[in-house]
């Protein structure tokens, strides 16, 4: 099955389209960079999506295996001790505690987190979190549905390259990875 990876910043659209090799491992079979260092903003939505849908049809590529990398500079990361009995409903715990730790309200925010270690000695779970306002989602998604792309998954590109990271060290050992999930 063929994926398509796509990232867009202020600067510049990188899309990319994996496809599964003989032995099932993927391979980078096609790219395209767009500069938008020079785009008027008027025409900036127009040129996104005109390259996207022009390069899912060069390559003939399905239109609902798209993920979609944000840059880190729309994102805050935070790192958060807990106590690790919350591990259990981590997710709606910190849900519920969001406006504490940003400056938004979790109606206004899509957010993921990763356990990045544990502390037996203190009973605490050391968590990085991950918060993205739903409008910034919200334009991407908005661009993607004008030409009727489906998105996967949506990352924040470093986490996007940890997961690839991890994937890989643990195929190599033989093991499972344990990556972080798509942004809610």
């Amino acid at each position: 099955m063929d994926s398509i990876g796509l990232l867009l910043n202020d600067n510049r659209l990188l899309m990319v389209l994996l496809r599964k090799g003989f032995r099932g491992d993927a391979f980078l079979h096609s790219y395209r960079l767009v500069s938008l260092r020079d785009v008027k903003p008027e025409d900036r939505d127009d040129i996104i999506v005109s390259n996207i849908e022009g390069f899912i049809d060069q390559t003939r590529s399905d239109r609902e295996n798209l993920f979609l990398g944000i840059p880190g500079s729309k994102v805050i990361f935070k790192r958060i001790t807990l106590p690790a009995p919350t591990e259990e409903n981590l997710k709606e715990v910190l849900g519920y505690e969001m406006d504490r730790y940003t400056p938004f309200a979790l109606g206004d925010v899509c957010f993921d987190y990763k356990i990045v270690a544990r502390d037996e000695a203190h009973d605490s779970i050391h968590v990085l979190l991950m918060v993205v306002k739903k409008a910034v989602i919200d334009y991407y998604l908005t661009l993607l549905r004008r030409i009727h792309v489906k998105t996967r998954c949506v990352e924040v590109l470093t986490t996007a390259l940890f997961n690839l990271d991890v994937q890989e060290t643990a195929a190599g050992s033989g093991g499972a990875g344990t990556g972080t999930r798509a942004l809610r």
